[in-house]
């Protein structure tokens, strides 16, 4: 299970880099257990004493291979569960797929993920936008401050809105002397 969740994984491009790599150095390492059958159901195994050390990762090998994820549900089946931050997971995934859409748009400009600038002429107050396009010529194209957040009936709040039209004020502000600028 531990080789085939493994090798799932690193057929996914958005996993990154560096993982891919611990992936590649762990599929390495099990290059000789028998691998699973394509459509057949996964092995069974029990939590015991012997195998301690590697429940948390059958366990998560059991999800990537089922392509799902644990359900809160009530009875007596005990889970080790594990927290996601996913504001940053969807940050990260938005700026993926943003970068492939619009660098396949236009290849000679650029997506950069957490760029580095400021909402003021002095420096002062710094910003870091979640996503920028920006062309080598005409500087800023689009900016994006990714939310995760569920929609509300009253809609979004208004500090969410400001907050990006600050930064795509600050980085198309065209006065002489005055611009964005990075650190």
């Amino acid at each position: 299970m531990l080789l085939a969740a493994g090798e799932r994984l690193l057929r996914n491009p958005l996993v990154p880099v560096v993982v891919s790599r611990r992936l590649t150095a762990v599929t390495h390492r099990l290059a000789e257990v028998t691998r699973l059958m394509t459509g057949a159901p996964l092995p069974s195994w029990r939590p015991s004493r012997l195998n301690l050390r590697y429940q948390s990762a059958l366990r998560l090998a059991e999800l990537v291979l089922a392509a799902s994820s644990f359900e809160h549900r009530g009875g007596d089946v005990r889970i080790d569960g594990f927290v996601l931050n996913m504001p940053l997971i969807f940050e990260g995934f938005l700026t993926q797929a943003l970068r492939a859409a619009l660098l396949a748009l236009d290849p000679t400009t650029t997506v950069r993920g957490q760029f580095p600038g400021f909402l003021d002429d002095d420096d002062q107050v710094p910003m870091r936008p979640d996503i920028v396009w920006l062309s080598s010529a005409n500087g800023p194209l689009a900016v994006i401050d990714a939310k995760y957040k569920a929609e509300r009936i009253s809609g979004y709040p208004n500090a969410d809105v400001y907050q990006a039209l600050a930064y795509a004020t600050a980085l198309t502000h065209r006065r002489p002397g005055s611009r964005a600028r990075r650190r």
